[in-house]
Protein backbone atom coordinates (compact mmCIF):
# COMPACT_ATOMS: atom_id res chain seq x y z
CA UNK A 1 0.00 0.00 0.00
CA UNK A 2 3.15 2.29 0.62
CA UNK A 3 4.07 1.95 -3.02
CA UNK A 4 0.67 2.91 -4.21
CA UNK A 5 1.05 6.66 -2.30
CA UNK A 6 3.27 8.12 -4.81
CA UNK A 7 1.75 6.69 -7.23
CA UNK A 8 -1.86 8.36 -6.34
CA UNK A 9 0.20 11.41 -5.61
CA UNK A 10 1.31 11.63 -9.09
CA UNK A 11 -1.83 10.80 -10.73
CA UNK A 12 -3.34 13.62 -9.15
CA UNK A 13 -0.74 15.82 -10.49
CA UNK A 14 -1.32 15.07 -13.87
CA UNK A 15 -4.79 15.17 -13.89
CA UNK A 16 -4.83 18.54 -12.08
CA UNK A 17 -1.96 20.15 -14.27
CA UNK A 18 -4.80 18.41 -17.71
CA UNK A 19 -7.30 20.08 -16.20
CA UNK A 20 -5.70 23.47 -15.33
CA UNK A 21 -4.38 23.08 -19.49
CA UNK A 22 -7.94 22.58 -21.02
CA UNK A 23 -10.01 25.12 -18.85
CA UNK A 24 -7.60 27.18 -19.62
CA UNK A 25 -7.19 26.83 -23.36
CA UNK A 26 -5.03 25.06 -23.98
CA UNK A 27 -0.83 26.49 -24.17
CA UNK A 28 0.15 27.91 -27.42
CA UNK A 29 -2.92 29.73 -27.59
CA UNK A 30 -1.22 33.01 -29.71
CA UNK A 31 -3.87 35.99 -28.36
CA UNK A 32 -2.94 38.87 -29.84
CA UNK A 33 -3.00 41.88 -27.23
CA UNK A 34 -4.11 45.28 -28.33
CA UNK A 35 -2.91 48.79 -27.09
CA UNK A 36 -6.52 48.75 -24.82
CA UNK A 37 -5.34 45.31 -23.33
CA UNK A 38 -2.44 46.43 -22.08
CA UNK A 39 -3.55 50.07 -20.88
CA UNK A 40 -5.74 48.54 -18.50
CA UNK A 41 -3.31 45.86 -17.28
CA UNK A 42 -1.17 48.83 -16.40
CA UNK A 43 -3.96 51.15 -15.46
CA UNK A 44 -4.72 48.02 -12.45
CA UNK A 45 -0.98 47.47 -11.34
CA UNK A 46 -0.05 51.52 -11.45
CA UNK A 47 -1.53 54.91 -11.42
CA UNK A 48 1.59 56.23 -12.77
CA UNK A 49 0.59 57.00 -16.60
CA UNK A 50 -0.37 54.32 -18.91
CA UNK A 51 0.88 55.70 -21.89
CA UNK A 52 3.55 58.44 -20.77
CA UNK A 53 3.45 59.41 -24.12
CA UNK A 54 6.28 62.39 -25.04
CA UNK A 55 7.29 62.31 -21.39
CA UNK A 56 10.89 64.49 -22.81
CA UNK A 57 7.94 67.75 -23.38
CA UNK A 58 8.23 67.79 -19.54
CA UNK A 59 11.50 67.60 -18.73
CA UNK A 60 12.12 71.45 -18.10
CA UNK A 61 9.12 71.50 -15.92
CA UNK A 62 10.31 67.88 -13.85
CA UNK A 63 14.25 69.74 -13.78
CA UNK A 64 12.83 72.91 -11.84
CA UNK A 65 10.44 71.31 -9.28
CA UNK A 66 11.85 72.02 -5.75
CA UNK A 67 12.43 69.33 -3.28
CA UNK A 68 9.86 68.66 -0.99
CA UNK A 69 7.34 68.79 -4.11
CA UNK A 70 6.31 65.70 -6.53
CA UNK A 71 4.84 65.25 -9.77
CA UNK A 72 2.97 62.13 -11.88
CA UNK A 73 1.45 61.85 -15.20
CA UNK A 74 -1.60 61.17 -15.23
CA UNK A 75 -3.97 59.98 -18.64
CA UNK A 76 -6.57 63.16 -18.92
CA UNK A 77 -6.96 62.93 -22.53
CA UNK A 78 -7.62 60.47 -25.52
CA UNK A 79 -4.50 61.88 -26.85
CA UNK A 80 -2.06 62.58 -23.95
CA UNK A 81 -0.93 62.18 -20.79
CA UNK A 82 -0.70 65.20 -18.61
CA UNK A 83 1.87 66.20 -15.96
CA UNK A 84 0.73 66.70 -12.50
CA UNK A 85 2.80 68.52 -9.90
CA UNK A 86 2.26 69.43 -6.59
CA UNK A 87 4.45 70.88 -3.41
CA UNK A 88 2.37 69.49 -1.07
CA UNK A 89 2.57 65.59 -1.30
CA UNK A 90 1.02 63.25 0.85
CA UNK A 91 2.73 59.82 2.53
CA UNK A 92 0.57 57.21 3.17
CA UNK A 93 1.51 53.50 3.49
CA UNK A 94 4.71 54.02 1.42
CA UNK A 95 3.29 55.99 -1.40
CA UNK A 96 3.59 59.69 -2.14
CA UNK A 97 0.06 60.98 -3.17
CA UNK A 98 -1.66 64.40 -3.52
CA UNK A 99 -4.73 65.86 -3.11
CA UNK A 100 -4.35 68.60 -4.87
CA UNK A 101 -1.47 69.46 -8.24
CA UNK A 102 -1.03 71.55 -11.05
CA UNK A 103 -1.92 70.35 -14.61
CA UNK A 104 0.31 71.08 -17.46
CA UNK A 105 -0.63 69.24 -21.24
CA UNK A 106 -0.04 69.99 -24.84
CA UNK A 107 -2.37 72.39 -26.55
CA UNK A 108 -3.35 71.43 -30.13
CA UNK A 109 0.07 73.08 -31.13
CA UNK A 110 2.07 70.27 -29.14
CA UNK A 111 3.04 73.34 -26.77
CA UNK A 112 2.93 72.20 -23.12
CA UNK A 113 1.35 74.99 -20.51
CA UNK A 114 -0.13 75.52 -17.31
CA UNK A 115 -4.27 73.80 -17.97
CA UNK A 116 -5.55 74.60 -14.17
CA UNK A 117 -5.29 73.35 -10.86
CA UNK A 118 -7.33 70.59 -8.93
CA UNK A 119 -7.85 70.04 -5.77
CA UNK A 120 -9.79 67.57 -2.69
CA UNK A 121 -10.21 69.70 -0.03
CA UNK A 122 -9.57 67.23 2.02
CA UNK A 123 -6.26 65.22 2.07
CA UNK A 124 -8.72 61.69 2.69
CA UNK A 125 -9.66 62.50 -0.75
CA UNK A 126 -6.39 61.94 -3.11
CA UNK A 127 -6.26 62.37 -6.62
CA UNK A 128 -7.70 59.55 -8.46
CA UNK A 129 -7.32 58.58 -12.03
CA UNK A 130 -10.55 56.80 -13.90
CA UNK A 131 -11.06 56.74 -17.81
CA UNK A 132 -9.51 59.98 -19.63
CA UNK A 133 -10.09 62.23 -16.41
CA UNK A 134 -9.00 62.61 -12.66
CA UNK A 135 -11.13 63.14 -9.89
CA UNK A 136 -10.98 65.20 -6.48
CA UNK A 137 -13.25 66.69 -3.88
CA UNK A 138 -14.60 65.86 -0.02
CA UNK A 139 -17.26 64.14 0.73
CA UNK A 140 -20.09 66.50 -0.01
CA UNK A 141 -18.61 67.24 -3.79
CA UNK A 142 -16.92 65.77 -6.09
CA UNK A 143 -14.75 66.52 -9.86
CA UNK A 144 -14.35 65.78 -12.55
CA UNK A 145 -11.14 66.96 -14.67
CA UNK A 146 -10.12 66.26 -17.96
CA UNK A 147 -7.65 68.37 -20.32
CA UNK A 148 -9.18 69.73 -23.81
CA UNK A 149 -6.69 70.02 -25.81
CA UNK A 150 -8.27 71.91 -28.75
CA UNK A 151 -9.13 74.55 -26.15
CA UNK A 152 -5.63 74.33 -24.05
CA UNK A 153 -7.70 74.61 -20.70
CA UNK A 154 -8.93 71.59 -18.02
CA UNK A 155 -13.08 70.63 -18.32
CA UNK A 156 -14.14 70.02 -15.34
CA UNK A 157 -17.37 68.46 -14.03
CA UNK A 158 -18.26 69.48 -10.70
CA UNK A 159 -21.72 68.08 -8.65
CA UNK A 160 -22.82 68.72 -5.17
CA UNK A 161 -24.63 66.22 -2.47
CA UNK A 162 -27.52 67.32 -1.28
CA UNK A 163 -29.16 64.52 0.68
CA UNK A 164 -31.85 63.88 -1.88
CA UNK A 165 -31.85 61.05 -3.97
CA UNK A 166 -34.39 61.84 -6.19
CA UNK A 167 -32.64 65.31 -7.05
CA UNK A 168 -30.87 65.26 -10.43
CA UNK A 169 -27.78 67.02 -9.41
CA UNK A 170 -27.69 64.90 -6.00
CA UNK A 171 -27.52 61.70 -8.53
CA UNK A 172 -25.08 63.19 -10.66
CA UNK A 173 -22.70 63.50 -7.29
CA UNK A 174 -23.67 60.09 -7.35
CA UNK A 175 -22.29 58.86 -10.36
CA UNK A 176 -18.92 60.93 -9.71
CA UNK A 177 -18.49 59.42 -6.32
CA UNK A 178 -18.86 56.01 -7.77
CA UNK A 179 -16.25 56.71 -10.88
CA UNK A 180 -13.90 58.37 -7.91
CA UNK A 181 -14.52 54.64 -5.88
CA UNK A 182 -13.64 53.25 -9.46
CA UNK A 183 -10.63 54.86 -9.97
CA UNK A 184 -7.01 54.43 -9.02
CA UNK A 185 -5.32 56.82 -6.71
CA UNK A 186 -2.37 58.26 -8.39
CA UNK A 187 1.18 57.38 -7.03
CA UNK A 188 4.02 60.83 -7.62
CA UNK A 189 7.39 60.78 -7.78
CA UNK A 190 9.01 63.16 -5.20
CA UNK A 191 11.82 65.70 -5.54
CA UNK A 192 14.79 64.69 -3.11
Amino acid sequence: MNKRIPFIVAFVMVISIAMTFFMMGGCGTNKEFTDEDAIRTTAETTVISPYEKAMDDYNDIISKLDKGSAYAFADMAEDQDALLVTDAPITFDGKVEAAKATVYAKDKNGKVKEMGTIKSTTTSMPLVAYEHAVYFGSHHAMSKASVNTEKGKLDVESAKSNGDEKDTANKAYNLLFDDYGEGTVIEFTAIQ
